[in-house]
This record gives structure tokens, sequence and C-alpha cells, in this order.
């Protein structure tokens, strides 16, 4: 069970032993009777009870920050905060179990007094009221330190749970990178390791006292008395000491669980994530690394994906570029043959008489008119970017543009298989971004192929799983192959920005590109030879238009 409400101190099982501590050692020393027994506990219940209203006025009077949450945070108020509040929360809440525990401890030494009191001069004794009270205090102090141990840990644990739930309401990251861990990074072990020791002290002190004054204490005292007496107390003390260690460890490892399982589920793919904040200074400090870290990578993906639109754009006018030089370089026969037939002409005036002439002129004039019409529709449909697209259209742009950009006795050596069903599928992507994903993909296929020497080098096209909204196609080739684990490597999210190849940044940027079309891009571990990527995409049921050159 743990603490429901920061009012009540300690959890139900954190009071039973508050009780355990208090009143099992004071029935074995001093051996009240019945009626002294019941007079004291009904003082020290009311003494608690009058002390408990001014308790949480004096608290919020010295540590106002508290009261934005000590009684529960209020969602309309704390939605509405500004960050250097957010900020002021946060600090508040790392530093509420020292002082809660402190206060809490302080505040108790006063509530006993009157107990004390009754104890010393009311209850009947044998030895003196300054040995009573020795022995009550010191049961009181064993008592104080398990309470001072119990409220820190419990707090630090409600606290923890309280950041955690208001920053997936609430995004307190910008807090939690501005919040400074003022404590000792080992204040929280330090803190129970003292607590620890003085509950080990004081029951040594206890069972020194009480051995001192136990023939007193008993009319029939023997030694199995008192090896009995410091067996139960030594029996007192372990619990306590069993039970701050139970809390203490139950505290850390319950946290690094809840870390580790944050990290395991973290979603590569959304880079807002950050851990919470524990209140423990060491555990606080590392996550405020690891938040950090992310937002390092944060903003080297988002510099990432400002160079892939960047690329892409150039992409754009390359391919413009490109197809201008295709379409210059197939004007140029019929224009050869226009020029050829007028200067015939002019130079034998006859010849416009023969329709041989006028036929080549014909028809190569609407040959230079049908390849400027198919270049302004392409430069059209690049410029407006289409949202959607074929595969057989990209590829058969793309393979014309890498025509250029390969010897052409290698370059025809590449045999492209296409599966028909391709064709007919329309992808909602736009027609540059699936130009340039295949471009690269089969550029890196068709150097490694040539390279190394591939006999029959082919690169395939084929369709393998299809859902509702989705396909994936296999990119296939016969080359040396890429394992799974390199491309991970090549195109993981990094925190840094290390040399890399023209290849491994190319593959990371189309990786990118087809993740910001939501799609996905990953390659099959299998054994056989060449690699095999596995492109996703998003269907579009739209029809596409445009003229394919």
């Amino acid at each position: 069970m743990d603490l429901k409400k920061l009012n009540d101190y300690l959890s139900p099982l954190g009071w039973l032993f508050v009780f355990l501590a208090v009143y099992p050692p004071i029935i074995l020393i001093l051996q009240p009777s019945f009626k002294e027994f019941l007079l004291f506990f009904l003082l020290d219940s009311f003494c608690l009870s009058i002390i408990k209203p001014f308790e949480s006025k004096i608290f919020f009077h010295l540590f106002p920050e508290t009261t934005s949450y000590f009684h529960g945070i209020n969602e309309q108020e704390f939605s509405n905060l500004p960050n250097s509040k957010k900020l002021t929360f946060v600090e508040s809440c790392m530093s509420f179990p020292r002082k809660r525990a402190l206060f809490c401890t302080l505040g108790s030494f006063i509530k006993v007094i009157p107990g004390y009191a009754f104890i010393v001069y009311y209850w009947q004794h044998d030895i003196s009221n300054l040995q009573q009270f020795l022995l009550i205090f010191l049961i009181s102090c064993l008592n104080f330190c398990y309470f001072y141990g119990a409220i820190f840990l419990e707090s630090h644990i409600f606290i923890s749970k309280l950041l955690a739930t208001t920053h997936k309401k609430y995004d307190l990251s910008d807090a939690f990178d501005k919040v400074q861990i003022r404590f000792n990074h080992r204040d929280f072990e330090i803190q129970e390791f003292v607590t620890l020791m003085f509950i080990a002290l004081f029951v040594i002190l206890l069972q020194a006292v009480t051995t001192n004054n136990f023939t007193v204490l008993y009319s029939n005292a023997s030694s199995s008395g008192i090896i009995l007496a410091n067996t139960l107390i030594a029996i007192l003390g372990s619990i306590l000491f069993a039970r701050i260690w139970y809390l203490g460890k139950k505290y850390f490892v319950s946290s690094l669980e809840n870390l580790f399982h944050q990290m395991a589920a973290l979603d590569k793919h959304d880079l807002r994530f950050n851990l919470a904040l524990h209140t423990a200074p060491s555990l606080a400090q590392f996550e405020k690394t690891f938040n950090a870290l992310m937002n390092k990578l944060r903003y080297n993906e988002q510099e990432l994906s400002s160079l892939i639109l960047t690329k892409a754009d150039q992409g754009k006018y390359q391919a413009i570029g490109e197809i201008s030089a295709l379409i210059a370089h197939d004007l140029s026969s019929p224009l050869h043959v226009i020029q050829f037939c007028i200067s015939e002409i002019q130079e034998k005036p006859y010849l416009i008489e023969d329709k041989k002439y006028l036929e080549q002129i014909n028809t190569n004039i609407h040959q230079c008119v049908d390849l400027i019409t198919s270049l302004r529709a392409r430069i059209k449909n690049s410029i407006h970017s289409p949202n959607r697209t074929t595969v057989i259209e990209a590829h058969n742009h793309v393979v014309k543009l890498l025509a250029t950009q390969f010897r052409k006795s290698e370059f025809d050596q590449v045999k492209f298989e296409l599966q028909e069903t391709i064709s007919s599928t329309n992808l909602d992507i736009k027609r540059t971004d699936l130009i340039h994903v295949l471009d690269n993909l089969y550029r890196n296929s068709i150097h490694n192929m040539l390279s190394h020497s591939i006999k029959n080098p082919t690169i395939k096209l084929e369709f393998g799983d299809r859902q509702n909204n989705s396909v994936t196609i296999l990119i296939r080739d016969n080359g040396t192959g890429l394992r799974k684990s390199h491309f991970e490597d090549l195109t993981a999210y990094r925190f840094t920005s290390p040399k890399q190849t023209s290849n491994s940044m190319g593959l990371r940027l189309t990786r990118r590109l087809v993740e910001l079309n939501n799609g996905s891009l990953n390659i099959a571990d299998e054994a056989q030879q060449g690699a095999c990527f596995l492109l996703s995409l998003p269907i579009s049921n739209e029809s596409i238009s445009g003229i394919n050159i």
C-alpha cells in the first residue's frame, strides 16, 4: 500500500510500523498499568488532533509553493500556467520529500512533549525521573528515525508518480530541461544510510540503558529476562530497519524498471518523447541526460528533414534539367532532318515539288511538337508536384535518367524486371519523391553490381504484402547484398554527425523521405544473394493524369 494523500503523512502500512515502534517498547520496557497506558494513549491522540490542523497552515506558511499540489492539482489552473510557474512546481516537487520529512519529524517532537511529561511524572516507576525520561526519549528517537525515513521515502514515491502523471497531461519537458538538481547526486542514498544507521544506533543505546536499569525496572530480574528484553528490542529495530531498506529499494528498482519500460517502448518515429524526472537526484540526473540526448537527436532529425526537403527540391530541378537534356537529344535528330531537307530545297528549288521532302519535313516537325508537348507536361507536373503516382511511371523516368549517368556499355548490361500488376497501382506519394527514392536504390544497386562484376546484373520489382491502405514493393538485385544490421546502422537516428559515405547518407535521406510520406523502407534479412529492399507506401484511390515520357 502506497501513500494516497500527502496530508496523511504515511501509508496505512507505514503507520502500522510507527505504532509497532512506539507502543510495544513502552509496554515491554516501562510496564505501565492499563489505566496509565490508556490515559497516555488518549493524551497522545488528543495532542495529535490539536496539532494537525495547525501543522498544515504552518507548513504552507513556510513553503507556500507546495499549496498548488499538496491537496491535488487543479487541472484548470495548471493547464494555464506559464513555463516559469511549471518550473517552480518541478523545483518544489524535487525538494518536497526532504522538507516534508524534516518538518513532520520536528513537529512530532513537539507533539510528544505532553506525553513525555505524563510518563515521567504521572506513571509509577522505581527509577529516577531522569532515567525514566531517558528511556522514553530513546524509544521516541528510535521511532522518529523510522518516521523520518518512511516519510522521506514514501514522499519520493508519491511525488515521482505525481510528476509522471502531470507530465503526461501537461508536458513539463521545458521545466525538466531547465530545473537544476540542487542536492548532491547521492543525497537520496545518504539520507537512507543515515536513517538506517541511526535506527541501529538507538537500538544499541536502548538495549544498553534497558540492561543497566533492568534490575530496578523488574523486581524478579534474571539474565534470561535481560536477554529476552534485548532480543525483542533487536527484533523491533530489525523490522524498522528492514522496512526502510525495503522502501528505498522498492523506489529505486521500480523507478529503473519504469525507465527501462519507457525506453523499450520508445517510438523511433515520435521524437517528442521526454522522460519525467524522479525526485531522487541520481535518477533525475540520469533522466535529464537522457532527455538532453533526445533533444539533440530531435534537433538532428529536424535538420535532416530540412535537408531532405532541400534535396527533394533540388531533385525536381535536376530532373527538369535532365529531362530537358533528353528532349534536346531527341530533338536533335528530327531538327537535323528538317535542316537537311530545307538546305536541299534552297539549293535545288525544284525539289519543293518532291512529296518525299515535304513528308519528311512534316513528319519531323510533328515529332518535335510531340517532344516539346511532353516536356511542357512533365515540367507542369514537376512544378505542381502531384501527391500520387505509379511505380511504373517513376521507374521509367529513373531508368532514363540513370542511362545518362553510366556508360552505355555498362548500363545496357543491367536488366530491369517489373511485375505486371505493379503498373496499375496508384501510390499516395509525390511523383518527384518516388523518383528520388527509386533513383537512390537503383543507383546503389547498379554501382554495387558493376563494381563487383556481377554476371547478368538484374533489378526486380514485385509486390509483397498488400493491406487495405498500403502496399509493400520488393526491390531485389543480385549484387553482393546488404545485411539488415548494416542497413539499420547506416540509416539509424544519430546523436552525432559522423563522417559518412555518399551512399550511406543517401540511404539515410531516402529512408526519412519515405517516412515523411507515411511509408517505411526496410531490408529483408535473407540468406540468398543480393539485397531485397521492402518499400511500403500508402495506396491512393484517385486516378492519375499526366503525360509520360
